[in-house]
């Protein structure tokens, strides 16, 4: 995925230095069809949009997970459980839905959620 910061680099230097796309991406390190779709577009941000991550290893688990952030958030700071916490407390799930990087992701994908420090 190209940054606004290159898109504008690849603009300026097609439309005001006159580069050809191949010393643009010669100069840039990317590929000649990036800087077409970049020069033939005429948004300044790229259109890419991932989906909402599935998360099928965590099954029915999540509505665990969902009543534990619930009552953490309901909690005082001081007294909420990290991630470490809440991963070390699913010792008797399956090994593969008990990954904190699956946790992680879960709890800072789910709408209007901060992410939960480790």
């Amino acid at each position: 995925m190209v940054s606004v910061e290159t898109i504008g680099k690849i603009r300026r230097a097609w439309h005001v230095q006159g580069k050809s796309i191949r010393s643009i991406a010669k100069s840039m390190g990317v590929s000649r069809n990036t800087v077409r779709k970049v020069l033939r577009s005429g948004e300044a941000t790229p259109k890419y949009r991932r989906p909402d991550q599935p998360h099928p290893k965590l099954g029915d688990f999540v509505m665990e997970l969902e009543r534990k952030l619930e009552d953490n958030k309901e909690k005082k700071r001081r007294d909420r459980l990290s991630m470490k916490r809440i991963w070390g407390q699913l010792a008797d799930q399956p090994p593969h839905t008990r990954l904190p990087s699956r946790l992680t992701r879960y709890t800072t994908t789910c709408s209007g959620r901060p992410a939960i420090r480790r």
